[in-house]
């Protein structure tokens, strides 16, 4: 394979890693959030919760699919090759699927309001 395209094929790996890596940190820190408003305002008539906007939804979810395809396509390339390029992005697409389900699962939680 040419070394110009292992080389774009390895910062393409880099930096869906860094995006699996930046969502999963994203979903932390609303899940803190969460965790925090329900401890903090539980007893009251709603018991705390977050508040979302519709569209950064979409675009999370948008965003978070186009790179896990982009994963999958990359980790397919060279289905023979048992790199350790090609595990790191079947990696990034399994990390960037589970974060889409927790997310999803936060999203349904009655804790959840949409703006």
């Amino acid at each position: 394979m040419n070394s110009k395209i292992r080389i774009i094929q390895m910062f393409a790996t880099v930096f869906i890693i860094f995006v699996a890596a930046i969502q999963w940190l994203v979903i932390l820190e609303r899940v803190w959030a969460l965790i925090w408003e329900w401890y903090k305002f539980y007893g009251y008539d709603n018991d705390g919760g977050i508040t979302v906007g519709v569209g950064t939804q979409v675009l999370f979810y948008l965003l978070s699919s186009g790179f896990a395809l982009a994963g999958l396509i990359l980790s397919s390339k060279s289905s023979d090759d048992p790199s350790f390029q090609k595990k790191l992005n079947r990696f990034s697409v399994i990390a960037l699927l589970s974060g889409m389900i927790l997310w999803t699962l936060i999203l349904i939680s009655p804790f959840v309001t949409f703006r």
